[in-house]
């Protein structure tokens, strides 16, 4: 039994018993996909349209037209017209088309489909989901790149693919995600689907497979898109539902492992069996590194009871390597968990943060069920790209490189702006490192970069971690305006990490890892 919101590629047909569902339509799901930002120099605009449940609802597809909607005209183009016949319980498409030269800043984008269902003609326009309200669909065409420094490298380190696929929510296939990630300028996305889903069979969510062919099938298909192309790379994952100290289910990302780490502990998939079958400290005794994901959200009542949802306890703290508090939005849950890495790092913990949407597919909108059966909704949360992960490597990384640095905490979480953190006469030095300053005291220099798209930079911080008196200080700060601020400080004996903070007038931020002093 499901009794709270969620979101990803929304799945309407599903049913509990006698329960009625009055979400359910008489047709599949079809909706469209494209990014929501295109860098600048990018010639090609994709398109993903997906059409779910046709097994039950068989469909021909006769038409589907792009439309841009500029101020003074229409640019129309055809991506497709024949007589296509879908009867699969999911079924994904990639168009891509040459983008008009006078593509600039936010223009309205429809995706006109013509489609026949049980012999009658209908017409519909980004979406057919009958329960939510139409809203006009806008891609920014980007005048100025994305903010970054040289040798950085743009990312997303929790996605969901179609193998995240249950009786409310499904994602896009991996090996489609290149496209709009690519135009988004996006580097990497780490495939990170639940593992109480990757055990399930294809026919029946509910069904676990012992010969796992999901998840082989997953790992396949990550080597083949890695294969075809040097300039995006996924990373292989999971996220897995495991117990936490006081028996109840938490959530952990877990990349680059190629081995099934089991966790259906609150799956929903048999109801009211939601007791953990993996924990914490069996996956870190396995030798898995444990990124705790979004830990202070999803907890509330109902999936407390229902699911046994709960939060990392101070013990299951020991057990992580790095935290992922940043999760698509800034709420209660972002204030939380950025409190609770301060603490951890001022215990003197080494333990790395991390930044992702938890979008599955959602390169555009993010479909949700906000109340199971009754009513669902859309928004602008939880979007592939929105919030970032950006690491430092220092040639164009494979899975293999990403990995590696990722693991040393080679990287910054961003929603807008670049950082970049140096330490004068340690060449090479990267946030995440370490450094024996013996008797001098460094200097640290910070950069930081905007652009109007993110808004002027107003502020750049450094903080550190005062040894003696357990408290984060601010070492300096430059609050002046421009799209490009600098920062100089000299550490201090009595700090033991130091780490950067920027933010622009529009609210968007970038926070590093820190850099670590061994006196």
């Amino acid at each position: 039994m499901i009794l709270f919101p969620l979101g990803g590629y929304a799945e309407v047909h599903h049913r509990r018993g006698k329960l009625p569902n009055l979400l359910w339509q008489n047709e599949p799901e079809i909706f469209c996909d494209f990014p929501r930002r295109v860098e600048p120099g990018v010639k090609i605009f994709p398109v993903i349209v997906s059409v779910k449940d046709a097994h039950l609802y068989p469909v021909f597809i006769v038409e589907i037209t792009l439309k841009f909607l500029f101020a003074k005209r229409k640019h129309e183009e055809s991506l497709f017209k024949g007589k296509m016949l879908i009867n699969h319980s999911l079924k994904q498409f990639l168009f891509e088309v040459s983008l008009p030269e006078q593509a600039s800043g936010d223009v309205p984008v429809a995706v006109e489909i013509r489609y026949f269902l049980g012999g009658r003609e209908k017409v519909m326009t980004n979406h057919n989901y009958q329960k939510i309200t139409r809203e006009l669909w806008t891609c920014y065409f980007a005048e100025e790149s994305r903010p970054l420094f040289s040798n950085w490298y743009a990312g997303d380190i929790h996605w969901h693919s179609a193998a995240s696929s249950d009786d409310v929510e499904f994602g896009l296939d991996a090996e489609l995600a290149y496209a709009p990630a690519v135009a988004m300028g996006l580097h990497f996305l780490a495939v990170t689907d639940h593992s109480y889903d990757l055990d399930d069979t294809y026919q029946n969510h509910r069904e676990s497979d012992p010969e796992l062919h999901k998840w082989n099938d997953l790992q396949r298909s990550i080597d083949r898109a890695n294969q075809k192309r040097v300039d995006f790379t996924l990373i292989r994952g999971e996220e897995a539902s495991l117990g936490n100290d006081k028996g109840r289910n938490v959530h952990a990302l877990i990349l680059g492992n190629r081995k099934f780490v089991p966790g259906s502990g609150d799956s929903a998939e048999v109801s009211f069996k939601n007791r953990p079958d993996n924990t914490l400290r069996d996956a870190v005794e396995e030798g898995y590194e444990l990124i705790a994901a979004h830990p202070f959200e999803g907890a509330h009542l109902l999936p407390y009871f229902f699911l046994r949802r709960g939060t990392w306890t101070n013990k299951d703290w020991e057990k992580a390597s790095g935290i992922e508090f940043y999760n698509g939005v800034k709420g209660a849950g972002f204030e939380k968990g950025k409190k609770k890495w301060v603490e951890l790092l001022l215990r003197g913990r080494k333990i790395f943060t991390y930044g992702g949407s938890d979008a599955h597919g959602d390169f555009i909108r993010y479909f949700k069920i906000q109340v199971p059966f009754l009513k669902m909704g859309s928004s602008r949360d939880h979007l592939t790209g929105k919030v970032q992960t950006h690491v430092k490597c220092q040639k164009i990384p494979n899975e293999t490189i990403l990995l590696e640095n990722l693991k040393k905490g080679h990287c910054y979480v961003t929603d807008g702006p670049a950082l970049d953190m140096a330490v004068e006469g340690f060449p090479g030095l990267c946030m995440g490192d370490t450094i024996s300053v013996g008797e001098g005291e460094p200097v640290i220099d910070v950069k930081a970069l905007s652009t109007k798209e993110f808004g002027t930079l107003s502020s750049l911080v450094i903080f550190a971690g005062n040894r003696e008196t357990g408290k984060e200080e601010i070492l300096a700060a430059n609050t002046e305006k421009g799209f490009s601020l600098e920062l100089h400080a000299r550490v201090e004996k009595d700090f033991f990490y130091f780490r950067a903070e920027a933010e622009t007038e529009t609210g968007h931020i970038a926070f590093s890892n820190p850099i670590f002093i061994d006196n």
